[in-house]
């Protein structure tokens, strides 16, 4: 009777850590194949949310354009995302959008809006 109990309190502690284990190990995995895939003229994100144009791929390193002349290297594994991909964070419904041209709202544009 307590082997079972040991077995079940085992069990009941490794299968979530096993299925979470999985579950990063392939986010993992598709990052490193979204990483080896990376193309010259391709929009990405960087790990430190530089949004860049690459311009050359090396085997370790990519070099990508900021902005018109203004070129920055940096390792591969920096790369986290296409800019085409959206994130949850930056999709705001337009009735949160109050208080400025761009959208964001300011606690300090409070008092010159009344």
């Amino acid at each position: 009777m307590d082997i079972i109990l040991i077995i079940a309190l085992l069990a009941l502690f490794l299968l979530p850590s096993f299925f979470m284990m999985r579950k990063q190990r392939k986010q993992q995995e598709e990052l490193r194949s979204f990483q080896q895939a990376l193309n010259p003229g391709d929009r990405v994100i960087s790990a430190g949310g530089i949004h860049l144009v690459l311009t050359d791929i090396g085997e370790t390193t990519v070099t990508g354009e900021l902005a018109h002349g203004v070129e920055v290297t940096m390792e591969k594994i920096a790369i986290l995302r296409p800019a085409d991909q959206v994130s949850p964070a930056d999709q705001v419904s337009p009735a949160d959008n109050t208080s400025t041209a761009n959208g964001a709202h300011h606690p300090e544009n409070d008092e010159r809006d009344r």
